[in-house]
């Protein structure tokens, strides 16, 4: 990034805040009754190296296909359960839990389409702290992160060869249309 003295660090930190509000970056706290908040997005973005997210990724797709796995499972012959390897109070008390879908099916055998994972970095290395998957909302904000950072630190972004992420946005795309119904 050079050598940026705090004058450039201000203007780099006003721009971001500037583009944050022109942009209507916003979210909700579901628990807080207080509407909007704004969108916090430190100036420097946190970089991962290569080596460190092959391993992320690997432990994801991993996570992921066991979810998937179990979801199939839950919904299917439910051999966790019988085998008490997972309470049935947990799963069926859970209200996300559809019975409808008991012996479903979907296109592709994948129930999930997107998976999140929230990490931490100690001193252990990298931890899953929490994982959702229910919506891609995080792909916005991952995306729009991206557009503001990319465009305060343009230059370094080319240099750093930050890895670009309109192949997710087009996998997701391509992920959502197998599994929609034919018609």
């Amino acid at each position: 990034l050079g050598d940026l003295h705090p004058g450039a660090l201000n203007a780099h930190a006003a721009a971001v805040s500037r583009q944050i509000r022109d942009n209507g970056v916003t979210y909700n706290v579901y628990a807080d009754q207080g509407g909007a908040r704004a969108w916090q997005l430190e100036v420097f973005p946190f970089l991962v190296s290569e080596a460190d997210w092959a391993v992320i990724e690997a432990g994801v797709i991993q996570r992921a296909t066991l979810a998937n796995a179990m979801m199939a499972d839950i919904y299917g012959r439910q051999t966790l359960l019988r085998r008490g390897l997972l309470p049935p109070g947990l799963v069926f008390g859970h209200p996300g839990y559809l019975r409808p879908l008991k012996g479903y099916q979907p296109p592709g055998g994948s129930f999930l389409q997107t998976m999140a994972v929230d990490l931490v970095h100690t001193d252990n290395g990298w931890t899953v702290i929490a994982h959702r998957t229910e919506t891609p909302s995080g792909m916005g904000y991952a995306l729009e992160n991206r557009l503001i950072i990319s465009g305060q630190y343009a230059e370094a972004f080319r240099d750093l060869r930050v890895r670009r992420l309109p192949p997710a946005f087009a996998q997701l795309i391509s992920t959502l249309a197998h599994a929609s119904p034919a018609a």
